[in-house]
């Protein structure tokens, strides 16, 4: 059995409408024209993205956002109990 998603990347214009949402960042690298993921989720502070391993605010100008739980999502309707223990060992 599979399932196909299509993800909806935000670009950096946009903003989350709650506080504390988890997402994935993919940042855009002009000096090498890539995209490429973070190591690490981040969290939507109101004002910034900050890095939930080190804290540390994400300082990169062109990037795309996509929530955590849209990733998530599709895995819980596959596997119900291993995505609720995937995304609490994502978030410590």
């Amino acid at each position: 059995m599979s399932t196909v998603s299509l993800l909806h990347w935000r670009p950096h214009t946009e903003t989350p409408d709650a506080l504390h949402t988890p997402a994935l960042i993919a940042v855009f690298d002009p000096d090498d024209d890539e995209v490429c993921l973070t190591y690490s989720v981040h969290d939507w502070n109101g004002e910034h993205w900050v890095d939930e391993v080190d804290g540390r605010v994400m300082d990169h100008a062109i990037y795309y956002w996509l929530p955590e739980i849209e990733v998530i999502a599709p895995l819980r309707a596959l596997h119900p109990a291993q995505a609720d223990e995937l995304a609490e060992v994502a978030h410590g």
